[in-house]
């Protein structure tokens, strides 16, 4: 996706469809619009996600704001979650599974996750486990902050491919989106990256009726 701005702007380009040219937003024109609150119009609940302070560029406010009914950052989270050593907030790896939990409540689940700790600066303290690092770095050829970035990357990425393939939930959809560029203060990891796009995954676990097809 073509795309170049901060956290906040990513945000509201995917829930809302709009770039705001300042990160003090103090208010929403077409709210109605944005996705939270045309499925919560529709019949679905609708949470959010998020490991650091719900002050953070007031969070708190605008997340209910778009059609969030529930919210969950750093104040909710941190008594079932690791605490991070390189931003105040839990760790990635270690809210996955709430999440995931959220989606298998009764009814419809829109469920939006904003992840902390793959910013700068990356630190492995806030990994899972060094190990997360050797199913990584050694296959992509990574090494310094660039490994630690992927490596932090993967360790949520695992931790929810793990909520998950327990006890699947069928028909699914799960968005992977970038918010911006990573942020490197190396200039050689940063060639790794194109500045003006973030990339995208969209998966799907098939749906009971899916799934007997493909047996079939």
């Amino acid at each position: 996706l073509p795309f170049m701005g901060a956290t906040l702007q990513g945000e509201f380009r995917e829930l809302c469809g709009l770039v705001p040219a300042t990160l003090r937003v103090e208010s929403v024109p077409d709210v109605n619009e944005c996705l939270p609150h045309r499925l919560k119009s529709q019949g679905w609940s609708t949470q959010a996600f998020h490991g650091a302070s719900s002050k953070m560029y007031h969070r708190d406010r605008l997340y209910p704001a778009l059609g969030f009914e529930r919210n969950y950052f750093m104040q909710q989270l941190i008594s079932k979650s690791v605490r991070c050593n390189s931003i105040p907030g839990t760790c990635d790896y270690s809210i996955a599974p709430q999440v995931v939990n959220t989606l298998r409540r009764d009814g419809k689940q829109f469920t939006y996750c904003l992840t902390l700790n793959s910013h700068l600066p990356y630190r492995e303290s806030d990994l899972s486990s060094l190990k997360v690092k050797n199913e990584v770095c050694p296959i992509l050829q990574l090494k310094g902050s660039r490994c630690t970035h992927a490596a932090l990357v993967y360790d949520f990425m695992i931790s929810l491919k793990g909520a998950l393939t327990g006890h699947p939930i069928p028909g699914l959809q799960i968005v992977l989106v970038g918010d911006h560029m990573p942020k490197f203060f190396e200039l050689e990891p940063r060639a790794d990256f194109y500045e003006g796009a973030v990339p995208y995954i969209n998966l799907k676990v098939p749906s009971e009726a899916e799934a007997i097809a493909l047996e079939d």
